[in-house]
């Protein structure tokens, strides 16, 4: 993917609460670490994560949409996917799936100290609209 557009709705900066510290995560000095727990919350504390996708228009044509959202604030946003590239040998390709799940790769503590995270996913909806409080 290219570089995001600006993630924030209607041109800013995502206001993502900083659920440590308090304040938000954009106040946060430039190239200091922001922790798991402070975009997503202790343990115990829910999140909601809404992600939005839309096809590109046609084989090859980079319009296809990506956007994030954490507790309702848009934090990514890509507005030039060519989801279905224009090499793609069955020019009907479309999505018929979706997975949760991955980033296996997540390394908040070094290995050797084998310490276990655990996340649980609940009330998963899949949508053909964008919903209106997202907008």
């Amino acid at each position: 993917m290219s570089k995001p557009s600006v993630a924030g709705i209607f041109g800013g900066d995502p206001l993502v609460p900083d659920q440590v510290n308090g304040g938000f995560l954009k106040d946060i000095p430039r190239y200091t670490d922001v922790t798991h727990d402070q975009v997503f919350g202790v343990g115990g504390h829910w999140t909601k994560m809404p992600f939005y996708v839309k096809m590109n228009s046609s084989v090859g044509a980079k319009d296809g949409l990506f956007s994030q959202y954490v507790n309702g604030q848009r934090t990514l946003h890509y507005s030039t996917v060519p989801w279905i590239s224009a090499n793609i040998e069955n020019k009907m390709a479309g999505w018929n799936y979706f997975a949760l799940g991955g980033n296996d790769y997540f390394q908040a503590h070094a290995n050797e100290l084998q310490k276990e995270e655990w996340y649980a996913i609940d009330d998963v909806v899949v949508r053909d609209s964008l919903p209106t409080e997202l907008l």
